[in-house]
């Protein structure tokens, strides 16, 4: 195809080319695209899609750096720093380096994340947007890298210039989790759809304020002149802080004890307000939260169709001949192309995917009009995005296929084995090894861990015939795992049932080098690693979580919710960082055993001095007891002491606000949801097996075409689907529609 000029003379890049950008961005329910680029915007394109495992390492190391570098508070003396000199202020330890080491990562770091932020305009070419947060994190960038620039000199950085405690506060360190909030855009939709659900669940929020409002007025009448008044409700402010600990219930039955002891009919004062804050306000802010989150995922999922649809339809348009549908050799390029990811036409991949084009396209033309429409063109896009499986994108057995022990070993492992007339999946062989291993090493730990407090360590020792016996074991499960990547490829095991063959490759080769490592070093400590490996074992036995029906059920919700859980998790993260990174800047170095501040609280008697906020790791930990909200006011107490301030009480209550009423009531409602909703799924696919219906039996006939396709294309063998497999008998009937499979998927 003759190539053509844009109007400002560069090169316009391959319609296929182009075509197979707009179904990347269908995937991902974007239509950021154009219809006409030119070969350098695509170039650019293709770039930043090969750095990506780049960014998403520069953007975790981002976070990471904060771990090993001096704390901010004691950048302008270091001699108050934790270690060695401060052995009253307790830390949690670990390596610390040199400033001008983390600065200049960090340095590395913005520069690197700007660049992106330009190769991404590059990329886009006229579809490029500079939305709020790329908007927002472009200036973060500018701030936190002028920061760096001036700690470099000086390593205060800019704060440095004003006066007191400000020089060492380091805005570039708490600038880090916001800016890595804009470039993650998983991260960046959680956080969008949170902060749109305020406005849906004020309301809950206010009228839990206003309760709380409400019955410290009645507090303060009610107990005047008495000793719980004296205790409790002697100001404004005691009496909201008694009431609002007792609504996280870490002071109950304290706060009522004085004068339920003089007057028992008082209680019903606290009876009444725990049960309309905790059991009714609580929940309905939990629905509301929920509510409002559930209406802006509706949105989202209504955005992402329309764009999904849209950049299909460009898609089809730039394929598509001028009779209206697209013919073989277009389709054939174009799916190699988008398969392999190369549009190198000599590549044994292009070559395998070429073959598989020409599958599909036979599957689907069975109207011999030698052309796909555009319902057709959708459906292959359905099947490989069909939450069912992996499909394959390269032959990674075309080392191996024409030898006779590696088809032995697929057949082995993907049809099992036959003992006296009855099939045992391969799976189920291995899984009875496992339970082998797991009962040999029960019994290890019963005669490590005798029960007399006498620990024998010489059971765990190489020379041992327990130790020995494992070793085996795990010698077997490391050759089975390495057989199946040999046989099928790294990235069909790696994918195909991704959550056992991942969990097995992590448990295998982790025995793997803690074994070789104590074979190679006899006179290594074994103590620690040889208990390892023990527990290594221990955790190899979770894989027979799958044949005991509750936990089967509660793995397969934590697989649903895993995307859930990492976006809402890290949205955790970064409020956390966010707040350990402002609270080490302002509390750092102040919570120590000998401030005189201190003497006499909670905090100093339940020797609570690891709870602190010394360095960023300390604080984590520290939010994480707040979050909890167990003793969180002795806590809360001890930093207003150090702060000779009321602002940790403002710091510590818009934190639980954040994290327990928002973010932890999307996650819980957001499993309850989930919850549910597979436990129909499972319960209709154990109805259907028992009326014996088969997928092309149903009567609404969804899945038939994308079961179709999805057979065609994950199989290992072409040759083989080509003479035995079934798709031949699947046929287009005037019933089923683009509509019902979607609905499927």
């Amino acid at each position: 195809m003759a190539s053509t000029l844009l109007f400002d003379g560069s090169k316009v890049a391959s319609p296929i080319e182009s075509a197979v950008v707009w179904v990347e961005k269908a995937q991902k329910g974007s239509q950021n695209w154009v219809e006409n680029c030119s070969e350098e915007q695509l170039n650019a394109y293709h770039l930043r899609k090969t750095l990506k495992p780049l960014t998403s390492f520069m953007k975790y190391l981002l976070l990471a750096i904060g771990i090993f570098e001096v704390p901010s508070w004691c950048l302008s003396d270091h001699t108050q720093c934790p270690g060695p000199n401060r052995p009253d202020l307790i830390h949690s330890g670990g390596v610390v380096f040199p400033t001008s080491v983390t600065n200049s990562i960090a340095i590395v770091i913005w520069i690197y994340l700007g660049y992106m932020l330009m190769l991404r305009r590059r990329a886009l070419g006229k579809a490029h947007t500079f939305g709020a947060w790329h908007t927002f994190g472009a200036i973060l960038i500018v701030i936190a890298l002028a920061d760096c620039l001036v700690g470099a000199f000086m390593t205060t950085g800019i704060m440095g210039f004003l006066p007191g405690k400000s020089g060492s506060f380091r805005i570039s360190r708490i600038l880090r989790p916001i800016i890595f909030l804009c470039f993650t855009k998983a991260i960046r939709d959680a956080a969008t759809r949170t902060l749109r659900s305020i406005p849906y669940f004020a309301d809950a929020l206010l009228s839990l304020a206003i309760a709380l409002f409400l019955f410290v007025w009645f507090g303060l009448i009610m107990f005047a002149k008495t000793h719980e008044g004296m205790t409790y409700f002697k100001s404004w402010s005691s009496a909201f802080t008694g009431l609002w600990i007792l609504f996280t219930t870490a002071n109950c039955p304290d706060v009522f004890l004085p004068t339920y002891t003089q007057h028992p009919t008082s209680f019903v004062f606290f009876f009444v307000y725990m049960v309309i804050t905790i059991y009714l306000l609580s929940n309905i802010l939990l629905a509301a939260v929920y509510d409002a989150y559930k209406e802006q995922l509706k949105d989202m999922i209504f955005s992402f169709d329309e764009n999904q649809t849209q950049s299909v339809g460009h898609a089809f348009n730039l394929l598509a001949s001028e009779s209206g549908v697209i013919t073989y050799p277009t389709w054939s390029s174009f799916f190699a192309i988008w398969m392999s990811g190369s549009s190198n036409d000599e590549s044994h991949d292009h070559a395998y995917n070429v073959k598989r084009s020409k599958l599909i396209f036979d599957a689907l033309d069975k109207d011999h009009s030698n052309g796909l429409d555009q319902k057709e063109f959708k459906m292959v896009l359905d099947a490989l995005d069909h939450q069912a499986g992996y499909i394959p994108r390269k032959d990674g057995m075309r080392h191996v296929k024409d030898m006779y022990w590696a088809k032995s070993l697929r057949d082995l492992f993907l049809r099992g084995i036959n003992l006296y007339g009855k099939h045992i999946a391969w799976d189920d062989v291995v899984d009875c090894i496992i339970a082998i291993d797991s009962f040999l090493t029960l019994l290890q730990t019963a005669l490590f861990i005798n029960g007399t407090g006498r620990v024998n360590d010489e059971l765990l020792q190489p020379g041992s015939l327990w130790y020995k016996l494992l070793f085996t074991l795990s010698t077997f499960f490391l050759l089975e795992v390495l057989l199946k990547i040999i046989v099928f490829g790294f990235e069909r095991f790696w994918h195909s049932k991704p959550v056992q063959h991942r969990f097995d490759m992590v448990t295998v080769f982790a025995q793997l080098l803690l074994n070789m490592y104590f074979l190679v070093q006899p006179n290594a400590t074994w103590e620690s690693g040889l208990r390892m490996i023990l527990l290594l074992h221990v955790v190899r036995s979770l894989r027979l979580a799958r044949h005991v029906e509750p936990l089967r059920f509660i793995g397969s919700l934590i697989v649903r919710l895993q995307p859930t859980y990492y976006r809402m998790g890290m949205l955790l993260v970064v409020v956390y960082y966010v707040y350990a990174t402002f609270a080490e800047q302002a509390l750092g170095g102040l919570l120590y055993k000998t401030n005189p501040d201190l003497k006499g609280t909670d905090y100093e008697a339940n020797k609570y001095w690891p709870i602190n906020f010394n360095d960023l790791m300390s604080g984590m930990v520290t939010l994480f007891c707040l979050m909890i909200v167990n003793n969180w006011f002795v806590f809360t107490g001890a930093f207003v002491k150090v702060a000779h301030s009321k602002w940790p009480v403002v710091f510590v209550v818009s934190f639980f606000v954040i994290t327990n009423l928002v973010v932890l009531n999307i996650l819980m409602a957001l499993i309850l949801d989930c919850s549910s909703a597979l436990r129909e799924e499972l319960c209709e696919m154990e109805r259907r097996y028992e009326a014996g219906l088969t997928t092309e039996e149903d009567s609404d006939k969804k899945y038939t075409y994308v079961d179709m396709l999805r057979r065609v294309l994950i199989d290992h063998d072409e040759h083989e689907m080509l003479h035995h497999s079934p798709t031949a008998s699947l046929t287009l009937t005037q019933g089923d529609t683009y509509g019902s499979v979607r609905a499927a998927v």
